[in-house]
């Protein structure tokens, strides 16, 4: 009968480790779970900033096709008076040097 009892008590012992690793596994997966979390959270943030930033560039971008078609038609509009001023320039620069 007390040999019975020895096994009983030393598969107690064996089964009490077992839950003892087990609880610490458990302990260092939550730890882990835990930073798994925080760096989703850090990766939704960003996301979000990148929306942020592409909406931003959108507008810029937008903001550049306006200009760039003001000075495509400011050009157009002056380009007869730029290359008036271009001859009398280059006349003026002639009479000078001469």
């Amino acid at each position: 009968m007390r040999s019975r009892v020895d096994e009983l008590e030393a598969e107690i012992g064996g089964l009490t480790e077992d839950v003892g690793a087990k609880a610490e596994q458990i302990a260092g997966l939550e730890e882990q779970v835990a930073v798994i979390d925080d760096l989703n959270a850090d990766i939704g943030a960003k996301d979000e900033r990148i929306a942020e930033l592409e909406e931003d560039i959108g507008a810029k971008d937008e903001r550049i096709s306006e200009l760039e078609e003001r000075v495509a038609e400011l050009e157009a509009k002056y380009e007869g008076k730029i290359e008036a001023l271009r001859e009398l320039f280059g006349e003026l620069s002639a009479k000078l040097e001469d």
